[in-house]
C-alpha cells in the first residue's frame, strides 16, 4: 500500500527572544488532508503557553495533541487538524512570551482511493541524557511519521542526528532532512519526518548526538486505510468447437 503522501512542508524559526508568533508559506488544502505542526519555544518564563490559528476556510479547530510547558524547560506544543473543505491559507503559530520559538507544518493527503488519518502521538522530556527518544507505537502499515525535537544547551549549541537514520530527504520536506536549525548559543531545532514506517510496533524516533541540555521532543502518526482497488484481471471467452 501507498504511503500518505507529503503534500507541503513549512518551517519558520526566530532567535532567542526575538518574536512571539512565526507563520507558514501559504497553504493549499483539500478535503481529508491531515495537517500537522509542531511549535517548540524557550520555556524558561513560568511555562511559556502556545496556540495556532490560520486564515483560509476548511481546516477546523486545531487539536492539541501533546503539549508540555514547564519553567526552565523547553517547551514544545504538537497540534493537528484534518481538513474538512478544500481551502488556503497561512498557518501562524503564536507563544505567549517572546523567545527563540519554531514551528514547521507537514501536510498530508491520502493517495488515490485511500484514506488517511491521524494515528498515535507521543512526548518525552527530559534534562541531561544523551539520547533524545520518544517510543511511538505504529498502529497501520504504511503510516508516515512526524518527529521534532528541541534541545536547550546554554553556551552550547548541541548537533543532532535522527533516529532512526532512514529518513524522507526529498522534496516537498525539509531540503536539507533532517531540517536542524541552530538559533544564537542556546537552542537546536530539530524536525524530520519518515514518509513509509512499513512495520507496526513500537519505534523510538528522536535524536542523538552531543545532547545535554533540557529537551522535549513529539511524534505524530499519519495512518493509511484503503487503496485503489486491483484491475480485475481480464476474462476470457470460451473457445466454441
Amino acid at each position: 500500500m501507498a504511503n500518505p503522501t507529503l503534500i507541503a512542508f513549512s518551517e519558520h524559526d526566530s532567535v532567542q527572544a526575538s518574536a512571539a508568533s512565526e507563520a507558514s508559506t501559504t497553504l493549499t488544502w483539500q478535503t481529508g488532508d491531515v495537517l500537522i505542526c509542531p511549535v517548540g519555544g524557550e520555556g524558561a518564563n513560568n511555562g511559556v503557553t502556545a496556540s495556532i490559528a490560520n486564515t483560509g476556510s476548511g481546516l477546523p479547530t486545531w487539536t492539541v495533541s501533546q503539549t508540555h510547558a514547564s519553567n526552565n524547560d523547553t517547551t514544545t506544543y504538537l497540534f493537528t487538524t484534518t481538513a474538512t473543505g478544500n481551502g488556503s491559507g497561512i498557518v501562524t503559530a503564536t507563544i505567549s512570551t517572546a523567545n527563540a520559538m519554531v514551528m514547521g507544518v507537514y501536510q498530508f493527503r491520502a493517495p488515490a482511493g485511500a484514506t488517511i488519518a491521524l494515528g498515535n502521538t507521543n512526548i518525552a522530556t527530559g534534562k541531561t541524557t544523551t539520547t533524545h527518544v520518544v517510543a511511538l507505537t505504529i498502529s497501520s502499515p504504511d503510516s508516515s511519521v512526524v518527529w521534532a525535537a528541541f534541545d536547550w544547551g546554554a553556551g552550547a549549541v548541541e548537533t543532532l542526528s535522527p533516529t532512526p537514520t532512514t529518513h524522507t530527504a526529498g522534496s516537498p520536506g525539509p531540503s536539507a532532512s533532517p531540517n536542524n536549525t541552530n538559533e544564537g548559543t542556546h537552542y537546536t531545532f530539530y524536525i524530520d519526518e519518515l514518509d513509509d514506517q512499513v512495520a507496526t510496533g513500537s519505534v523510538n524516533f528522536g535524536t542523538t548526538g552531543a545532547t545535554g541540555g533540557p529537551f522535549a521532543i513529539v511524534a505524530a502518526e499519519i495512518t493509511i486505510s484503503g487503496g485503489a482497488a486491483p484491475s480485475p484481471a481480464p476474462q476470457r471467452m470460451p473457445l466454441s468447437l
